[in-house]
């Protein structure tokens, strides 16, 4: 738990030290996680089960992650419907994967 809250308050001032002089930390860490999400869809997609499907939902998901940062009002309407697309097409891949195994 020390580690986990140690994490966060590093991030914390990440960001803020971000905000500070300019520089969109928070926008390179959603490019970063798409990136490295979609490794993920394609390794499964390659590899496995050769469904667009997963990497779609994914990038669904993502769209509306992006829409939250350029619409702020709207941020938590925007947020849960991401967090949740991004979760599914994460464990679409994964049984697809298990099941063309």
């Amino acid at each position: 738990m020390a580690v986990l809250t140690a994490m966060l308050a590093s991030n914390k001032t990440i960001v803020r030290a971000g905000r500070l002089i300019g520089f969109p930390v928070f926008g390179w860490m959603i490019v970063l996680a798409f990136l490295v999400g979609s490794y993920s869809f394609y390794h499964g997609f390659k590899k496995h089960h050769h469904s667009l499907v997963p990497f779609l939902v994914f990038s669904a998901g993502f769209s509306l992650l992006v829409l939250k940062q350029v619409f702020h009002q709207y941020q938590f309407w925007l947020l849960i419907p991401a967090v949740i697309l991004i979760i599914t097409a994460h464990l679409i891949n994964y049984r697809s994967c298990r099941v063309h195994n």
